[in-house]
């Protein structure tokens, strides 16, 4: 079988497709690492491409981060799942000629909930909505259900194959197969034309704030109430520093921006802590360790995303003149902080 027929064929002729992954040359799981790798590129592109510019522009170890923790996020799943098959075939299979195949019969046996994860991905990405999380739900229990619906298939597969009394063809494979995996291409190639489109037509909110532009004005509630806008601090040093009360590094770091502001807050600095979950209780129960000079807002969910924040804490110094100064993602550098924000005051 073609490596597109054995992707159709698992969908439309498993039986087929799991005596020729089991009886001939090695290449399941090379399949379907190679299926996640496109899914990845496909469904994902624009975190990709944002994290690309993180290393080129930010911070190299936090673009990093997000490109490992994105490909985590789309590789584990699958992965886990197939070595849980090749598990379960283990034992049953004990004794069969070609029982070292179970890995690769297993990565067969996933490689259709992975094709049912990027058919409902193009359907989201073709309707332009998020739909709701029972949708997502739904499709890892109806890939699941493929996949287990598959084991005994597997099973009689890995049993079957090299054996003496087998004379059936392991390479042959239905045309609607192969018609089959060229579909799964297709859907691929759709995704990746959607995807770029979205990236190229939404990148002005897709890039990440950078030296040298002007700050995203924002107008967001007060944690004590009220609302501050960005424009209303023209004029001064504002540092911009986006946090969550489940990041120990933002906590780690919250006596540092009421130093700041207690030192520098004089001479023009205005340190304004936004809590990126959305909840003023949340913001409100680490007044006591910001300061009460610190403004602490509450992110109304876009404008950490137009900011770029991807990773916490995300530290952003705006000049009195409105244009980032300076970014900084992730704890522990205070004492570029401290000399960002120096400069920032001395300019004029």
């Amino acid at each position: 079988m073609t490596r597109l027929a054995l992707i159709g064929g698992a969908i439309v002729a498993p039986r087929a497709a799991l005596r020729a992954v089991a009886g001939g040359p090695r290449g399941g799981v090379y399949d379907l690492l190679l299926l996640l790798a496109a899914q990845l590129v496909a469904v994902q592109l624009a975190r990709l491409v944002v994290a690309v510019v993180y290393i080129v522009q930010i911070s190299y170890s936090a673009g990093l981060s997000m490109l490992l923790n994105t490909a985590a996020q789309a590789l584990l799943l699958p992965v886990v799942a197939m070595l849980v098959v090749a598990a379960a075939l283990g034992p049953l299979t004990r004794g069969a000629p070609a029982r070292e195949r179970n890995l690769d019969v297993a990565a067969l046996c996933v490689t259709p909930a992975v094709v049912l994860q990027l058919v409902a991905s193009l359907a989201v990405a073709v309707a332009g909505v998020r739909p709701p999380r029972w949708v997502a739900i739904a499709v890892l229990a109806g890939g699941g259900a493929w996949i287990c619906a598959l084991l005994p298939a597997a099973v009689g597969a890995v049993r079957a194959a090299v054996s003496p009394s087998s004379s059936a063809s392991p390479g042959a494979a239905p045309a609607r197969a192969t018609a089959t995996g060229a579909a799964v291409g297709l859907v691929l190639l759709a995704l990746v034309a959607l995807n770029t489109f979205g990236v190229v037509r939404g990148w002005e909110m897709l890039r990440p704030v950078t030296g040298g532009r002007p700050a995203p004005l924002f107008s967001l509630e007060r944690a004590e109430g009220g609302r501050v806008e960005l424009a209303s601090l023209r004029g001064k040093v504002v540092l911009l520093d986006f946090w969550a009360s489940w990041c120990e590094p933002c906590v780690r770091e919250m006596p540092l921006l009421a130093t700041v502001q207690r030192e520098l807050g004089p001479r023009g600095l205005q340190v304004v802590a936004v809590n990126t979950e959305g909840s003023s209780a949340k913001a409100r129960g680490f007044a006591g360790r910001l300061g009460r000079d610190v403004l602490i807002l509450v992110d109304d969910g876009e404008t950490a995303m137009r900011y770029g924040v991807q990773t916490l804490p995300h530290q952003v110094v705006v000049g009195r003149d409105g244009r980032v100064r300076h970014v900084q993602v992730g704890g522990g550098g205070e004492r570029t902080l401290r000399a960002r924000l120096e400069q920032a005051l001395a300019a004029r």
